[in-house]
């Protein structure tokens, strides 16, 4: 898994860097859909290079399987989803990116809490760390929002999907769909997965402790 995780990020980084010129090209012929873009897969380069930069810097090496997931979340949802507008020729393509986010930012934020109690900062019971990965999700998704909402207004692009695709402005419930299902989808993800770590007893110290290990395998038991 680590070396599949390293090449995957390398992957992830050229692959931002190719399309951070498709999107440049593409911007020529329609610049106020595109201006954006380029500065997501500027982003994106970025992100790819997150977890070695990490690692480097704060003497943490991210899991391997969460590696993963961000590089293939910055794939499928940055690159495919705006510079090859997967958002509009699959339908549900970005709700399921928000639900698979909501799986990720919940195991993130187990991860989090059991470094912090490792540390002594924190010592919550198995029901506050559910409530508390929950909250974690839900707060990075609503931050997540005012971040569209403000490249909408600074950029005057339609990230929240508050016009159609012709230009027509949407009003009353309809401008704020997109944006509640997408806060819907991630509570979903990581309801979802509370569940089933909390079934298969993961919650408890020992299981906790494989998640944050670097080199954890793919089925962390109890």
């Amino acid at each position: 898994m680590r070396i599949a995780s390293k090449i995957l990020g390398i992957i992830t980084f050229l692959f931002s860097l190719a399309s951070f010129l498709v999107a440049y090209f593409k911007s020529v012929h329609s610049p106020v859909e595109y201006k954006y873009v380029l500065l997501l897969c500027a982003v994106a380069a970025l992100f790819a290079l997150l977890p070695p930069i990490v690692s480097k810097v704060f003497k943490w090496q991210m899991p391997y399987f969460l590696r993963i997931f961000l590089y293939v979340y910055i794939i499928c949802g940055i690159i495919l989803g705006n510079v090859y507008d997967f958002y509009y020729r699959i339908r549900l393509w970005d709700k399921l990116l928000h639900f698979f986010s909501g799986i990720l930012l919940m195991v993130s934020g187990i991860i989090l809490i059991n470094i912090f109690t490792e540390k002594g900062y924190i010592r919550l019971n198995r029901a506050f760390t559910v409530v508390v990965a929950l909250l974690f999700t839900m707060a990075i998704g609503s931050i997540w929002e005012f971040i569209e909402y403000g490249i909408d207004c600074w950029l005057d692009v339609n990230m929240q999907r508050y016009m159609l695709p012709d230009g027509t402005l949407l009003r009353g419930q309809d401008a704020v769909h997109d944006s509640m299902l997408d806060m819907i989808a991630a509570f979903a993800g990581a309801l979802i997965t509370s569940i089933y770590l909390a079934i298969r007893g993961s919650f408890r110290s020992k299981a906790a402790g494989k998640l944050s290990a670097a080199d954890m395998t793919d089925n962390p038991t109890a």
